[in-house]
């Protein structure tokens, strides 16, 4: 490596542990392009993969900057990296939703077929990398949605069993939960049947990947995929709807701080999909309405654009404060004299204490939540709408929507009334 490229280097890594990640980025670069072309085969793979660890850990998956380091990388490894392929594809997909969304559904397309070429090379060149497999059931999965938008049955039929296969082998060649859950989800879904785990070897292999999943969790690794599959995966295995209400929620607010832009609440659109395709295709799961209200509710707020975020806090401020009152109480215990059964007595009784203070405060807040985001996603004409059925029947539901807007119910139930007379007036 040339003097100029070895210090470029040196100062990028001092510049990239000392926050600012960013620059870091350009002198990465640079220490690229100075090198000279017969040496970049061989001593530029590394610098560009230090430059993407940057780009992966600090900027949105579509920047500009990822994809001109893994464009540098591709050239010059002739399509022998994987990594660079697998972050490629996963840029290319991000633009092939974005471009759907405009209506450029040409260019979509283009993007997406890319995107799966790159993920079958990075899949040819380590057939064990899971996160390829699962990236490649996700392209599968929207192409069978765009399949279904133009009404191309049969392409839709092939893009979901692709997708199916792949989340299987992804599923097989590691104890991934995102492949595994994935698997059985759409199994379910495609199959319109429960159970969701349908075997003792489909239980321990879950059983497994979950208990990586927590380890990834505890260590903030993999935010917000761990949080969320901890979710699904636990309530697929021993049903609970407090328990998955409440990851769901913690799996959202790690996909809070895990984005980069306000659009990365695709992470969560994700989870709706999962759950939405689950309740559409009627797959019997206690909770799982409830779960998919929460999570669309997270979807459609604002909370995910700057300007719109609470007070600044950290979560240790809140422990140190309860370590404080412990301490406290311990202090005055202590100075109290009390023999060693008393003393036990009195610790046994303080965390009593703490802990029902903690679950009875939580559960308000839970049932203030829970009946908020209910009502801001049935909205009132939805309401007004069930009233009039019940009263009259489909003959009347069909009526007032062909009305046009919907109004209150009891504007809904006066004017039938009004029509319902006057059409015995005509000998309707």
């Amino acid at each position: 490596m040339s003097t100029s490229s070895n210090l470029l280097v040196a100062r990028a890594r001092w510049e990239a542990n000392h926050g600012k990640p960013y620059f870091a980025l350009s002198l990465y670069w640079d220490a690229w392009e100075s090198l000279p072309a017969d040496d970049k085969p061989i001593l530029g793979p590394p610098i560009l993969h230090a430059a993407l660890d940057l780009c992966l850990d600090y900027l949105e998956q579509d920047a500009p900057e990822t994809l001109r380091v893994v464009e540098a990388l591709d050239a010059v490894s002739q399509k022998t990296d994987g990594r660079a392929l697998s972050v490629r594809a996963v840029w290319r997909s991000i633009r092939a939703r974005h471009l759907w969304s405009l209506g450029e559904q040409d260019t979509a397309w283009e993007h997406a077929l890319a995107a799966e070429r790159d993920l079958l090379g990075a899949i040819s060149i380590a057939d064990y990398d899971t996160e390829a497999w699962g990236s490649l059931g996700g392209i599968y999965k929207r192409m069978a949605d765009w399949s279904d938008e133009i009404e191309d049955e049969g392409r839709s039929e092939h893009y979901r069993r692709s997708m199916l296969e792949a989340y299987k082998m992804g599923s097989l060649k590691g104890p991934d939960a995102y492949q595994l859950l994935n698997f059985l989800e759409y199994r379910a879904v495609l199959d319109r049947s429960a159970p969701i785990v349908r075997s003792d070897d489909e239980r321990d292999r879950l059983d497994r990947a979950l208990r990586l999943r927590r380890r990834q969790f505890s260590r903030g690794e993999d935010m917000p995929w761990a949080a969320f599959d901890l979710a699904r995966g636990q309530h697929y295995l021993r049903p609970n709807v407090p328990r998955f209400l409440h990851d769901l929620g913690v799996a959202v607010e790690d996909a809070r701080r895990a984005a980069r832009t306000a659009a990365d609440r695709w992470m969560v659109e994700t989870a709706v999909k999962s759950l939405r395709d689950l309740f559409e295709a009627g797959v019997p799961l206690d909770g799982l309405e409830d779960g998919l209200l929460l999570v669309q509710r997270a979807v459609i707020d604002d909370g995910w654009v700057a300007g719109s975020w609470g007070a600044l806090g950290r979560p240790d401020e809140f422990l140190a404060a309860e370590l404080r009152s412990a301490q406290d109480r311990l202090v005055q215990i202590q100075n109290a004299q009390l023999k060693e059964g008393d003393l036990r007595e009195h610790l046994i009784g303080y965390i009593t204490r703490a802990e029902r203070r903690w679950t009875e405060e939580d559960e308000d807040r839970f049932e203030e939540e829970l009946a908020k985001f209910k009502r801001d996603i049935e909205p009132p004409a939805k309401k007004s709408l069930r009233v009039l059925f019940r009263m009259f029947g489909g003959k009347a539901l069909d009526w007032a929507i062909a009305a046009g807007p919907i109004p209150a119910a009891a504007t809904i139930v006066a004017s039938y009334v009004t029509h319902s007379m006057l059409a015995k007036g005509r000998g309707d």
